[in-house]
């Protein structure tokens, strides 16, 4: 497990969860890199085969890495989400990119990773609402980790095998 950054903000939670992403995939990060697009995080050092059922992802291939909280706000009992830009998804879709989808809990950072398609992504999507002011880009969706992960033992979340509304499993 990736531990907490020191800070609490959304940028601090979001390099610890590319860190976290790097750590256990072959992924070159590319954020914060004014040479790089602005639409990915990180991109595919070497061929992964760790896939399952997608395929392998290839050398180059762009990553946006996305973390949510576990629940918000408080330990509600209201499941974290992680928010698409639509802007850089349909980027992502565009050059068969991948999202690497994490969830952590306050003071104890990142715990489960996994690595999807974005078009895999892109059948979670139900609905694009406008963007509030202080967000980039025009519409954004939100998925709540829950249409990925589930809530497992006393640990907290355990990946599990499910079937999206576009019929793909993970």
């Amino acid at each position: 497990m990736t531990h907490p950054p020191e800070g609490n903000d959304n940028a601090d939670w979001g390099r610890t969860a590319e860190t976290a992403a790097c750590e256990r995939w072959p992924l070159e990060r590319i954020s914060g890199d004014a040479d790089e697009p602005w639409w990915y995080d990180a991109r595919v050092c070497e061929r992964i085969d760790a896939a399952g059922e997608f395929g392998d992802v290839e050398p180059g291939t762009p990553v946006e890495v996305k973390v949510a909280k576990y629940r918000i706000p408080n330990d509600t009992p209201r499941r974290g989400r992680w928010l698409l830009r639509e802007r850089a998804h349909e980027q992502l879709l565009s050059e068969d990119g991948e999202y690497v989808l994490g969830v952590r809990r306050e003071g104890e950072g990142v715990g489960e990773l996994v690595m999807r398609p974005a078009w895999w992504v892109d059948d979670l999507v139900t609905t694009w609402s406008p963007a509030t002011a202080r967000r980039s880009g025009r519409r954004v969706a939100q998925i709540p980790w829950s249409r990925v992960f589930e809530e497992g033992d006393e640990k907290g979340i355990a990946s599990i095998s499910i079937t999206n509304k576009g019929g793909a499993t993970s």
